[in-house]
């Protein structure tokens, strides 16, 4: 119980931690083939390995995704509905043992029909968003497995102490009932004492008696013999 009440505040202290961080899309450029190519990049806090197949995902949902060495490509990607099939965006990754920083970059110029920069910094900027949600997201279920198995924990609880209380309350009436018993054992243990007595003090007046009444019948039988 106590380990689950813990890990409980261990996980809405992090929730707590991770809606405080602030959200820092940034400009920057790659070299990308010796071409300084313009994109966006964030540094985003968390397990390393999470985030970055996130992004791999992400980028994959994006288009035909490739890798190439330091950096990735995805081509057949789409800007407001506009698929564009011979164009290219670079993805990289830097990580240290507790952050990522993802960047999102483009050679394409822009144009009319289409807002680069704006899907270069809000793919960016979503995905950063949608990483730190699927965070927040998992310790949220985390807590309420927590809070089912507490729940039930109390209610298995709830029911062992009506089935206690229960077998308290049987076990006392038990106990007046043969306290009860043992009293009234006790006061016919006595009037049978008495009656033992009385039975024995009956006896012995009887044997008396009995003698008595056979030295009589003696003294009759002499007197029966005497007679001629």
């Amino acid at each position: 119980m106590k380990n689950i009440i813990t890990s409980i505040a261990i996980v809405f202290i992090t929730i707590g931690s991770i809606q405080a961080q602030k959200i820092n899309v940034k400009a920057q450029k790659e070299s990308i083939l010796e071409d300084n190519v313009n994109g966006y990049k964030s540094t985003i806090e968390g397990s390393v390995g999470d985030i970055i197949n996130q992004w791999t995902r992400g980028l994959r949902s994006m288009g035909k995704y490739r890798e190439r060495g330091t950096y990735a490509v995805v081509t057949d990607f789409s800007i407001d509905d506009q698929l564009f099939e011979d164009s290219t965006l670079y993805a990289t990754t830097q990580s240290d043992e507790s952050t990522v920083t993802v960047w999102l970059g483009s050679n394409m110029t822009d144009s009319e029909e289409y807002d680069l920069d704006y899907f270069l910094k809000s793919t960016v900027y979503d995905f950063t968003i949608s990483y730190y949600r699927s965070v927040v997201q998992k310790q949220i279920d985390e807590a309420e497995r927590a809070v089912a198995i507490t729940t039930k924990r109390h209610t298995r609880l709830t029911k062992d102490s009506v089935e206690l209380t229960n077998k308290l309350t049987s076990t006392k009436n038990e106990i007046i009932r043969l306290e009860q018993l043992v009293e009234r054992n006790q006061l016919q243990t006595k009037v049978l004492d008495e009656k033992l007595i009385m039975n024995s003090n009956a006896r012995d007046s009887i044997f008396l008696e009995i003698g008595k009444m056979k030295a009589i019948v003696e003294e009759h039988k002499k007197r029966k013999n005497a007679i001629e």
